[in-house]
């Protein structure tokens, strides 16, 4: 495998462009959106990381001390996997399964400059001390403390049941749309490239990574249902569980347009976004 600059400057499509702006363009068209936390990574490894002379110590929190951090605003990252968090969690926290998407959601989605917490049914630490460990090679060091089984259950004595995320269906929202589709938004929480190759009729669009900043700009109806959609349902799941850390409640839909396409519902490419 070899070749000349003479072969180059003709064939290489690089090499045809003459303009430094429709360079950097055509170079840039179809890459991903690179996670927020790149900004802060290129200062570190710029900087070098602070010095901390040993591993910090995770400590366990107190169970009672869960609700005022929640009523605060504090930030409670579940690290569970979606179907246990599907299945039974505390409302407010958000859920990031610990599993190799991890660091990059959790670069996207959670926040530098405030202290976080984790948390997980163990009552070992074991998955929360390898979560912190994840978190901290991409810069985010402030993890004060996580919460266990024990916090579960005082939240389960002071309140009750404990919340669900609701799973809607393919063939459920289908219907709803075949009866007028008034009632229900569909939010696709895709990529742009995966969103350009085809998407439900009416949906919205804002990537995962960027839903917090561009939530205001979707004008959500807070009387709709708001169906959230990804390619399989992983991402929609996060994303479900962050809109309803913030007061939306959000349904995941079950299996995402992998499901929808497989039941033979059909995808527009050349819609713009609007709300149904």
């Amino acid at each position: 495998p070899q070749s000349t600059l003479g072969y180059e400057k003709l064939v290489n499509w690089a090499l045809q462009i003459h303009d430094e702006e429709t360079f950097i363009r055509s170079v840039l068209e179809g890459q991903p959106d690179p996670p927020v936390y790149f900004a802060t990574m290129k200062r570190l490894n710029r900087d070098g990381p602070p010095l901390l002379g040993s591993a910090p110590r995770l400590s366990h929190a107190a169970a009672s001390t869960l609700d005022t951090l929640l009523e605060n605003g504090g930030t409670v990252v579940d690290v569970r996997a979606t179907a246990e968090y599907a299945a039974a969690h505390i409302p407010g926290t958000l859920n990031i399964p610990l599993n190799n998407s991890f660091v990059g959601w959790a670069g996207w989605l959670l926040p530098y400059d405030r202290d976080l917490y984790l948390l997980s049914r163990d009552d070992s630490d074991q998955r929360v001390r390898r979560a912190a460990t994840e978190l901290s090679m991409i810069g985010l060091d402030r993890v004060a403390g996580w919460f266990g089984s024990d916090a579960v259950s005082e939240w389960e004595r002071r309140h009750g049941e404990l919340a669900t995320m609701p799973q809607a269906s393919a063939q459920d929202l289908a219907a709803t749309f075949a009866n007028g589709g008034t009632g229900v938004t569909v939010l696709d929480v895709r990529n742009d490239e995966e969103w350009a190759t085809g998407h439900i009729a009416g949906a919205l669009h804002a990537p995962l990574g960027r839903l917090l900043e561009q939530l205001p700009s979707l004008h959500l109806n807070p009387l709709n249902r708001v169906v959230v959609q990804c390619q399989g349902g992983g991402r929609s799941s996060i994303a479900a569980s962050l809109l309803r850390a913030h007061g939306i409640a959000a349904e995941n839909l079950r299996g995402g347009i992998t499901e929808w396409s497989r039941e033979g519902l059909g995808v527009v490419r050349d819609e713009s976004s609007m709300a149904r």
